[in-house]
């Protein structure tokens, strides 16, 4: 087996889609025509997979109100400080300020226009 893909229930799939798109660099690899409206968004590079939905018969999480360890997306990026720079001039917003654990490896933390958390994360030795 391997891992397929990571689902999030979201209240607008098609303009999170977008913007994940958009400014993270991930293609729509398949959309679906049911009630749940999901978009599987693929990474070029790795393949990984994430669907965007959204179930009416179930709660939509408050993303904005989770701390950002409970939940995230992470994504690597060789300057941080760059990539967060053009993801808050897209319309995402600091959730903290950069840190770095004892392996080196330096993240920080934003949300989306919907506030789901991101980490960029960009490895140490």
């Amino acid at each position: 087996m391997r891992l397929d893909h990571l689902a999030l229930q979201h209240p607008e799939p098609e303009a999170v889609s977008a913007w994940l798109c958009l400014n993270l660099g991930l293609t729509v690899y398949r959309v679906s025509a049911s009630a749940s409206r999901a978009r599987f968004l693929k990474c070029p590079q790795t393949g990984v997979m994430l669907e965007i939905y959204r179930q009416p018969e179930a709660p939509v999480p408050d993303y904005a109100a989770m701390p950002p360890a409970v939940l995230h997306l992470a994504f690597y990026a060789d300057d941080i400080e760059k990539e967060a720079a053009g993801l808050v001039a897209a319309g995402a917003t600091r959730a903290g300020e950069p840190g770095k654990n004892s392996a080196g490896d330096r993240f920080l933390m934003l949300r989306d226009p919907w506030g789901v958390p991101i980490q960029l994360v960009s490895r140490g030795a």
